[in-house]
């Protein structure tokens, strides 16, 4: 118990010390951007045009998306680093069986457009045949499960 009363009054005393006017103040840091909100629209009336307002006024979606923000912008960041990586993989020899030849095959199967294509739907018979045969809901069941377990 001494020795939790010691750590206890030395972090106490740490803690305001940290805070007492002798210290050099850290810069200010601003961590609300003011030049998204719009001032002319009071906070009690709309509280969302009032905070995003101006980024609203002033920020343009591209054609190619149907929202914008930082969500996507990391998403979009994310999906062109895996892209590259993927792609580097595809662009050079990988040591056979390993877990880079099996990506790089994996990947390069799927960015195949043309042989994707030229095989049409006939990857999918054998499940649409299955599919096809089921006459009731234990049928559906097994077939769900037998899938989940393949793809577990």
């Amino acid at each position: 118990m001494k020795h939790f009363l010691f750590f206890f009054g030395g972090s106490l005393v740490s803690l305001f010390s940290c805070n007492s006017s002798n210290n050099v103040s850290a810069p200010h840091r601003v961590f609300i951007d003011r030049t998204a909100m719009d001032s002319s629209v009071k906070p009690g009336d709309n509280f969302y045009l009032y905070v995003n307002g101006g980024w609203l006024r002033k920020t343009e979606i591209p054609p190619t998306e149907s929202e914008l923000g930082s969500f996507l912008d990391l998403y979009n960041k994310t999906k062109g680093r895996l892209h590259f990586i993927l792609d580097s993989l595809t662009k050079s020899s990988q040591p056979a069986g390993s877990i880079e030849q099996k990506v790089a095959d994996f990947f390069g199967s799927g960015m195949d457009s043309a042989l994707i294509d030229k095989r049409g739907p006939e990857p999918l018979k054998p499940y649409l045949m299955q599919i096809d045969a089921m006459k009731n809901p234990s049928d559906i069941m097994r077939f769900v499960a037998s899938h989940r377990k393949m793809n577990a």
